[in-house]
């Protein structure tokens, strides 16, 4: 079996994560046990006391990280449930920490606010860059949280994990040193004024354009993929064509990415080349595209799909990329006009050599900078005390992070660095209680998503909470390919018929909670939840894909449902530019 990039592998995944209808069912029996365990809420809306909390505070039990996911960005009643929850975890459980999936530096500008110091609430939030954060429901807790810290009845801290964008880390690290150690500041400058210079045109490892293709036109037959190629400079990787397909288990039956034979390298005229392959009867989901590694540039065009000979007009993107669309997932990809096979236009991927290089050079140079502060930590102590010396420390943490995940490295970079931002917090404050607020695809316990590695650190004190929901509307950016870019409120997808949401669906309720812990596999009752199903998840862009195969009961320990949700209510203003 070929292998393929990790990246690519888990880019051609999400593409091909689309639904199989079963046509399951859940029995009388299942559903009456769904009514029997569910931990049901009055109301979503915060303001309306704790009574009807006192059933997931149990859930909770001695857990000191509850982390609460998310299946879209931009749901309200996620949003305000959380802000619920958080009340009472702070409230009558001692939690004290809370902390967003957003940049660390920029989330703890919030602390002072949330602490009582004067400040502008809403222009802080949009101080953490990100649209999916700028809310009113954010706001409403945040402005919560300052009401509680003042009440007396408690205590508790905004924060972040994230390590997305590198500008004020950076700042945070040289700032103090002015004062505490003018000579590093001196020897370090030049790495993190260079490391905090976006690269935001650089587009990863690789280039990718990709789309599924609809499983009824292809089984049991013959495929033949082609198109041409053109290519310039390209070193350290090639251009290709690729296809591949996954059987129900998600097991890989073929991959066929051209490198058996190599794709175009170098400087080369239009060529044309093809793959061709049977697809199996057993196949349940098919991806395939185009991508570029390595360094230069590629340009593709003229695309064809023929299937037992017979052409196959159009399924995805426009194969002759006249007419705007790039897919469901384009990475490092854009339309050129100046040069084509056939046609006003091609599909253009370009690498630059120099950026990698100078990525190369800052992993190499940002970790040295953290290993250098780190053996002066007490001498920083000595002139800064000794938490902001740990602060400037930590941020120059996450400036490294910020550009090894920039350069792609081996697992998931990020995911890694938020674990232990967040294992950083804890090891501040050892005997706090945390809560956590991300996307569904961060808290579960996957293998290398954030939850993994603090499951593996923490054991059971890690209670992973995923949030879904039948039906309704949620706010996301466009999809790739998108061509009204001013769409940002979306529908929401019915339940795929066997899928978890489905299950929830029948017991008729308008939001509770179920303990999967509960669930035996075998049981007739309950047995149907340690079942892989589908699961709804969309992450920042919309999506016609809106269900992925997931292990419920592995991933998570709890699950909050709701049957009817709403877009995130975005505050007027626009999130700051990092810029």
């Amino acid at each position: 079996m070929r292998r393929t990039s990790p990246l690519l592998g888990a880019l051609i995944g999400a593409a091909l994560a689309i639904p199989c209808f079963s046509g399951e069912k859940p029995s009388a029996g299942q559903v009456e046990w769904l009514r029997q365990h569910a931990v049901v809420f009055d109301s979503d809306q915060p303001g309306n006391g704790l009574a009807d909390l006192q059933g997931f505070k149990r859930l909770v039990g001695d857990a000191r990280i509850v982390a609460l996911g998310e299946a879209t960005h931009g749901t309200r009643e996620f949003f305000r449930m959380k802000h619920r929850l958080t009340e009472m975890l702070a409230t009558e459980m001692g939690f004290t920490i809370f902390s967003i999936e957003a940049s660390m530096p920029e989330a703890y500008r919030l602390n002072d606010y949330v602490l009582g110091a004067e400040g502008d609430p809403a222009a802080l939030i949009g101080g953490m860059y990100f649209w999916t954060w700028n809310t009113q429901e954010v706001l409403d807790m945040v402005r919560w949280m300052r009401r509680f810290n003042q009440s007396g009845r408690g205590r508790i801290e905004f924060t972040g994990f994230d390590m997305q964008f590198p500008e004020v880390a950076a700042a945070n690290v040289l700032g103090p040193l002015s004062k505490a150690a003018p000579e590093l500041r001196t020897r370090l400058a030049p790495v993190f004024e260079q490391a905090a210079e976006p690269l935001r045109s650089d587009s990863g490892p690789f280039s990718v354009v990709t789309d599924v293709f609809p499983l009824d036109a292809a089984l049991g037959r013959k495929l033949r993929y082609s198109g041409y190629v053109k290519t310039d400079g390209v070193e350290g990787g090639a251009a290709g064509l690729f296809w591949v397909v996954h059987g129900k288990d998600g097991a890989r039956l073929v991959l066929e990415d051209m490198s058996d034979r190599g794709g175009p390298s170098g400087s080369t005229d239009w060529t044309r080349y093809e793959i061709e392959l049977e697809i199996p009867r057993d196949a349940h989901r098919i991806a395939y595209g185009v991508k570029l590694s390595g360094r230069g540039k590629a340009w593709f065009d003229s695309l064809k799909i023929e299937l037992d000979g017979v052409d196959q007009k159009r399924n995805g993107f426009d194969l002759g990329f006249e007419d705007g669309s790039l897919g469901v997932f384009a990475r490092g990809a854009a339309l050129d006009k100046t040069t084509s096979h056939s046609g006003g236009q091609s599909l253009l991927m370009e690498r630059d050599a120099s950026t990698q290089e100078r990525l190369d050079g800052l992993v190499r140079d940002t970790r040295q900078a953290v290993e250098l502060l780190e053996s002066s930590k007490d001498r920083l102590a000595a002139g800064l005390g000794d938490d902001e010396a740990e602060w400037v420390i930590q941020n120059a943490r996450i400036v490294h992070q910020f550009i090894l995940n920039r350069k792609g490295g081996p697992g998931r970079v990020r995911e890694r660095a938020m674990a232990e931002n967040v294992r950083w917090i804890l090891q501040r404050n050892p005997k706090a209680r945390i809560v956590l607020w991300a996307h569904n695809g961060h808290v579960w316990r996957r293998p290398q998503a954030m939850g993994s590695y603090l499951a593996e650190w923490y054991g059971d004190k890690y209670l992973p909470v995923a949030f879904t929901t039948a039906q309704g509307r949620y706010y996301a950016m466009p999809a790739f390919g998108d061509k009204d870019r001013s769409k940002r409120v979306h529908d929401l997808k019915a339940p795929v018929q066997g899928s978890f949401e489905s299950f929830l669906q029948a017991a008729k309720r308008p939001r509770f909670a179920i303990d999967l812990r509960l669930a035996r596999p075998g049981d007739s009752q309950s047995g149907w939840l340690t079942q892989k199903r589908f699961f709804r998840s969309i992450g920042a862009l919309a999506s016609e894909l809106q269900f992925y195969m997931v292990d419920l009961v592995r991933e998570f320990d709890v699950v909050i449902y709701f049957e009817m949700t709403h877009p995130a209510l975005q505050l007027p203003q626009r999130p700051a530019s990092p810029d």
